[in-house]
């Protein structure tokens, strides 16, 4: 209907999550979190924009205990994924680039970054986030 806000299903389209710095880091710290993900959104595509890349690659080179976790993401998990291309005439910090892909495309967005989740649900872009005392990927927005 006209003047409706865009409704996210699986049935619908085709499914696509992109992931966040912050859920590729919590990774490196051993969390499941891939496989959770497919738990939970077993259908979708699972993607790493080339922002999200870019953002590691710089946290890489710096000297600290983040930019190992960020090395070993690159090498152990970016790696083996599809790379999204994000037009380069959007740019932004990742975060806005992030919401900005998501909410013109209908993706989903996965992060444990709360203050990209409370802006990605203003926008009503479906979330999905690690819920630690539950220990599961939840996802928020989605139309059935």
């Amino acid at each position: 209907m006209v003047g409706e806000s865009p409704r996210y299903s699986l049935m619908s389209m085709k499914c696509i999550v992109v992931l966040d710095t912050s859920f590729l880091l919590m990774i490196a710290d051993g969390y499941p979190l891939l496989d959770l993900l497919r738990e939970a959104l077993p259908h979708c595509e699972i993607v790493v924009p080339s922002v999200v890349v870019m953002e590691l690659e710089k946290i890489s080179r710096e000297q600290s205990i983040r930019s190992n976790k960020a090395r070993w993401v690159l090498n152990n998990i970016v790696s083996k994924m599809r790379i999204y291309p994000v037009d380069p005439g959007i740019h932004g910090k990742t975060d806005d680039v992030l919401l900005s892909i998501a909410e013109k495309n209908r993706f989903i967005i996965a992060t444990v970054d709360m203050e990209l989740k409370k802006r990605a649900r203003v926008k009503k872009i479906p979330v999905a986030f690690f819920r630690k005392s539950k220990f599961r990927v939840e996802v928020e927005g989605l139309y059935h």
